[in-house]
């Protein structure tokens, strides 16, 4: 059985955020939208009540291929916003050519709710939307500053352009810093999968393991086996037996060649003809590299080696 490291909870919380941002949008959309049907809100001519009608169908479309899973929120959330914005083009064409009383402020507040649908996306992590949206929401300011250039000053337009390319850039470098995060958690699942692949356990028998070997004492050891099942908890048994023999096999061996050696020293031995740093034997035998340097000089002055000779190459010789 091959037992892997899920990702699930990654993703998530990235639907989760998208979900909220996207019912967020949709209901604000809604009841906007709703409240100019009856009368309570904005200008109350048949063009721009047609377009509040075709901006909730579009909410209700999307919210409920969403809500039947027809389509992921990601790609729902991206149409919406993109359709929505052509809406408001509309919108904002209409009041720039029909040049009504007032209209220059009801294209302003009609330009800020381009924009917050632009802000919408960008909390959402939602590829690719935002730098459409911006293209969008730049053209319908475009158009009406050219129609009637008098109608903002340059102050207004200097900033709107500004905040709109600082979210666009926002937006980009979220994806970036998203697309980071889901490479190194990737690269983390890669490594850990690994791991238990090669010792061909589960997430719970890998810890409990770990566990045991910084600590083995009794909790530890039936920890680790309690999660073992019988199989396995055989097939390491007969390891670790196997394991036993081999190594008095060669302590018998150490033992026999160096007589002289303490068992410390005789173990010293064993890991410096393996090839082990200084530091490298302290971590494994426990001790500070300072000790395990100090027998070294012991083995080296019992050996009789002169400074020139190799310690290593000597203890091959005499065990091999």
């Amino acid at each position: 059985m091959e037992f892997k490291f899920s990702n699930n909870s990654y993703w998530t919380a990235i639907r989760n955020l998208r979900m909220s941002m996207f019912v967020l949008c949709i209901s604000v959309a809604s009841l906007g939208m709703l409240s100019h049907l009856l009368g309570i809100t904005g200008v109350q001519e048949t063009p721009v009540l047609i377009i509040s009608a075709l901006t909730i169908l579009d909410c209700i479309i999307f919210g409920a291929l969403v809500y039947f899973k027809k389509m992921s929120v990601g790609s729902a959330f991206m149409w919406y916003s993109i359709t929505a914005e052509l809406l408001q083009m509309f919108r904002i064409g209409y009041f720039t050519l029909a040049e009504g009383e007032h209209y220059g402020q009801v294209i302003l507040a009609n330009m800020v709710v381009s924009y917050t649908i632009l802000l919408y996306v960008t909390f959402g992590f939602i590829q690719k939307a935002p730098s459409i949206v911006a293209f969008l929401c730049v053209v319908s300011f475009g158009f009406a500053l050219y129609v009637h250039p008098e109608m903002f000053n340059s102050g207004t337009i200097i900033t709107f352009v500004l905040v709109v390319m600082l979210t666009v850039l926002v937006a980009y470098v979220s994806k970036l810093t998203l697309e980071r995060l889901q490479r190194e958690k990737d690269e983390m699942l890669k490594t850990q999968n690994d791991l238990l692949s090669a010792f061909h356990m589960n997430k719970d028998q890998l810890l409990a393991y770990l566990q045991l070997c910084r600590n083995s004492n009794e909790d530890n050891i039936e920890n680790f086996f309690s999660r073992l099942d019988k199989k396995s908890e055989y097939n390491l048994i007969k390891a670790v037996e196997k394991h036993q023999i081999d190594q008095k096999a060669k302590q018998t061996n150490f033992e026999r060649k160096f007589p002289m050696l303490s068992e410390t020293e005789r173990d010293i031995c064993e890991l410096v003809m393996k090839g082990y740093t200084i530091n490298e034997i302290a971590q494994q035998l426990g001790k500070s590299a300072s000790n395990v340097s100090t027998v070294r000089g012991n083995i080296r002055r019992k050996f009789g080696l002169s400074p020139e000779e190799d310690l290593q190459e000597y203890i091959k010789k005499k065990v091999i």
